[in-house]
């Protein structure tokens, strides 16, 4: 488990939250806890990690500009930019020039 991101910011005295549990690979988690020591390690990141969803999307809540090293067809999935901009918005301008003029 990581606890970068504490669970009672997200709950109230009395309220409720929802968890998910996610398993990563070996591989991922790797990748995801090196990019704790700075975005610039994933300039040798292997390109199947970097195209990968179940990366990007932690990556970028970790460090926005993560998105930048992903992929055309990462950086134009809609479904990965929905995600990735509710934690840093700011990882938009790493996004396909496409996606990033579609007003929806």
């Amino acid at each position: 488990l990581d606890d970068w991101l504490p669970l009672h910011r997200f709950a109230q005295v009395g309220g409720s939250a929802e968890v998910e549990l996610v398993c990563r690979p070996d591989r991922i988690v790797e990748w995801l806890q090196k990019i704790k020591g700075g975005i610039d390690c994933l300039k040798s990141a292997p390109a199947d990690v970097l195209a990968d969803p179940d990366f990007v999307v932690p990556a970028v809540m970790q460090h926005s500009r993560a998105l930048d090293f992903a992929p055309r067809s990462v950086k134009a999935s809609r479904e990965v930019l929905l995600k990735v901009v509710q934690y840093a918005g700011q990882a938009l301008q790493y996004a396909d020039q496409a996606l990033r003029a579609d007003k929806e």
